[in-house]
């Protein structure tokens, strides 16, 4: 990956850690 990296792209970033951590979430909530 670049070293550059714009705030856009950390706020993409950002977005998609937080959808992940939210499926995951909402996954182990069904299972359990």
């Amino acid at each position: 990956m670049a070293i550059y990296s714009p705030p856009q792209r950390l706020f993409f970033l950002l977005a998609v850690a937080f959808a992940v951590v939210a499926v995951v979430a909402f996954t182990i909530g069904m299972i359990g």
